[in-house]
């Protein structure tokens, strides 16, 4: 059964509970939204109903508000932002950058992505001048001010945790300023999604430093390849990194249920998920994803 919650969480709420009181569903799957996410993984909670997030990213839905009926198979924001800030520490060896600024969406995925980013260079022992952090609201459709402030900060990098529509929004606009031409702008978790690459076309800003939670090019293994080139003939086009999350979120309830026996009861179903190892489009050579015990990630 299939919905949109129009990214709204007391939206998303009432379909959640339409799905378990309605139509007797048993494990709920999906959310773009981590503000969503969570406010549906607290009625998973309370009506004791399994949750299979896949795209709703913010760390503290496996760490402080994680709980047992809760499972994540695609990355979180500190995933991406502790990768992100690796590579800024090997990017700052190189160029000697000081000065970050961070933009992001004034919710929840936005903030614990600055959070993450800023826990993650204390850990590495990277020095930076946080020279400004700015807070669009979600599907802001002018960002000339906050452009703005940032050619005033003037950063050497600009981490922005913007995604989809948003993201494509801001660097079209800044793309006809001199931003660019001063700073430097990294998207480590959403970025280098397929959506927002073909919606560039040819006409990519330089200096871009751009990730996602899955690349139609990488890993080039037999199994990404196929994932790829069977979605291509399905539907026409390439798969986004939600697509691939959806796909794995299928795969791994799938999985749990043979590894329960065929199964049906949500405890059986929790004990597979913990521990349980697949092998995913996502997954480079001699890497298996696991569902760690104690977090659910």
């Amino acid at each position: 059964i299939i919905d949109d919650d129009q990214s709204k969480a007391s939206y998303g709420v009432g379909l959640a509970k339409n799905f378990i009181h309605q139509d007797g569903v048993q494990v709920l799957c999906g959310m773009v939204s981590s503000g969503v996410g969570l406010a549906v993984s607290e009625l998973a909670k309370r009506e004791q109903v399994l949750m299979i997030g896949t795209d709703h990213a913010s760390s503290r839905m496996t760490l402080e508000n994680g709980h047992p009926w809760y499972f994540r198979v695609t990355n979180d924001t500190w995933t991406s932002m502790a990768a992100g800030a690796r590579y800024l520490q090997a990017l700052q060896k190189e160029t000697g950058w000081k000065r970050l600024a961070f933009i992001g969406p004034d919710y929840e995925y936005g903030h614990v992505s600055r959070d993450d980013l800023h826990e993650a260079f204390a850990r590495l022992g990277v020095a930076f001048e946080d020279v400004t952090e700015l807070w669009p609201r979600l599907y802001e459709p002018d960002y000339s001010a906050y452009i703005a402030a940032l050619e005033q900060a003037k950063p050497d990098v600009i981490v922005s945790a913007l995604w989809g529509g948003d993201f494509h929004a801001f660097v079209t606009q800044a793309a006809g300023t001199r931003l660019f031409e001063t700073s430097r702008l990294a998207n480590f978790d959403t970025g280098g999604n397929y959506d927002f690459l073909v919606s560039l076309g040819d006409k990519a800003p330089p200096g871009l430093i751009l990730s996602a939670r899955h690349h139609n090019n990488w890993p080039d293994t037999p199994r990404n390849r196929s994932f790829v080139q069977r979605f291509q003939a399905l539907n026409g086009r390439y798969p986004t990194y939600a697509a691939q999350g959806a796909y794995t979120g299928v795969l791994v309830l799938a999985k749990a249920f043979e590894k329960a026996g065929g199964s049906t009861d949500t405890q059986a179903l929790i004990h597979a998920l913990e521990g349980l190892e697949i092998a995913l489009p996502e997954d480079p050579p001699g890497f298996v994803s696991r569902i760690d015990p104690r977090t659910h990630q």
